[in-house]
């Protein structure tokens, strides 16, 4: 009776282990994470992002892409492209930026002049 007791409270230990494991550490270290929205305007000079973007590690943007140019234009950013889109065309989609650096963004389409630019991502300030 006393082994079965013994091999019930190692069991009770070891399965207690797994669950602090599982669980991990408490996420109190970094700051909550912002959503930001962002307008992208495809014109026939160029990509206008309003307002400004200077993003950190902490950052999404609930991005909105509208074309304003006459030709069909899509929009990318670090591989999350739109449609092609005509003019006065929309289309929605969020990005999540985790990692420090420059973030690549293209602008083309059929026939159309390509327009290329960086997004700096900083690091998030811990609070």
């Amino acid at each position: 009776m006393d082994r079965l007791i013994q091999r019930l409270a190692v069991c009770a230990l070891g399965l207690t282990g797994l669950l602090l494991l599982a669980t991990g550490p408490a996420g109190g270290t970094t700051a909550p994470e912002v959503t930001t929205n962002v307008r992208v305007t495809l014109t026939e000079g160029g990509v206008v992002f309003t307002p400004r973007v200077h993003p950190d590690t902490n950052t999404t943007l609930f991005v909105q892409v509208v074309n304003r140019a006459r030709r069909r234009r899509w929009f990318e950013l670090a591989g999350r492209k739109t449609q092609a889109l005509s003019y006065g065309g929309k289309e929605l989609f969020y990005y999540s930026f985790h990692l420090a650096g420059s973030v690549p963004w293209t602008s083309g389409g059929p026939g159309a002049k390509v327009f290329r630019g960086r997004i700096r991502v900083a690091v998030a300030k811990p609070f």
